[in-house]
C-alpha cells in the first residue's frame, strides 16, 4: 500500500510541475535533447582604451556596459566619480562646435572631454597625457549627460562615458553631432 500511495505522490508531483511548465506559464520547458543557455552580456567592445574610433558626424553607438571596467591609472573626473567607462577617439578634420551626449541611456552617466589620443597599449595607454577639455554629469534634470564644445582642426580628442559611482551600468546610447 505505501508503494503506491508513494508511486501515485510521484505522479501527482510530476503532472502539477508539468502543468506549471509551458507556454504561458513563465518558466522555461526545454525540449528533450536540448539545454538552456544564460545570456550574459560581454564587455563593451571600447571598454579599453583607445577605445571607438569616431570617423564621421553624426555618430551615434549603442552599447552594454554593464560589464566594462575603470582603468586603475585613469583620470578622476571633476564631474563625478565613476565605477565603468568607455572610450571613443576623435580628430577634428575642421574648426567647430560639437555636441555630445548620452540622452536615451538608461542608467546615470558622467561624459568628460579630453585634448589628446591614448594607445591601445594596457599597461601605459597615457592617461597622464590627456588634457581635460569638459565634462558633465546630469545634464538639467536628467541622469544623461551633455556637453558642448569647442574643436579645432587637426586636433585629436578622446571621450570617456562612467557609470556614475551611485548607479550600475546598463545601455549607453552615445551620440556626437556638429552644432
Amino acid at each position: 500500500m505505501t508503494l503506491h500511495r508513494s508511486l501515485a505522490v510521484t505522479i501527482l508531483l510530476a503532472l502539477l510541475v508539468g502543468a506549471c511548465r509551458g507556454p504561458g506559464s513563465g518558466i522555461a520547458s526545454p525540449t528533450p535533447g536540448s539545454t538552456l543557455t544564460p545570456t550574459i552580456p560581454g564587455r563593451a567592445p571600447n571598454d579599453n582604451p583607445p577605445g571607438t574610433a569616431i570617423t564621421a558626424l553624426p555618430f551615434s553607438d549603442f552599447v552594454n556596459v554593464t560589464r566594462a571596467e575603470i582603468h586603475a591609472s585613469e583620470l578622476a573626473s571633476t564631474c563625478g566619480s565613476g565605477i565603468q567607462s568607455v572610450w571613443y577617439s576623435f580628430l577634428a578634420t575642421a574648426a567647430g562646435t560639437l555636441n555630445a551626449d548620452t540622452n536615451g541611456s538608461d542608467y546615470d552617466t558622467i561624459l568628460d572631454i579630453y585634448r589628446g589620443q591614448l594607445s591601445a597599449d594596457i599597461q601605459d595607454p597615457g592617461f597622464e597625457r590627456l588634457e581635460p577639455v569638459a565634462c558633465n554629469d546630469n545634464s538639467g534634470t536628467s541622469p544623461q549627460s551633455g556637453i558642448v564644445f569647442e574643436v579645432v582642426a587637426g586636433q585629436n580628442y578622446v571621450i570617456r562615458v562612467s557609470t556614475a559611482l551611485d548607479a550600475t551600468g546598463g545601455n549607453l546610447r552615445f551620440s556626437l553631432t556638429g552644432s
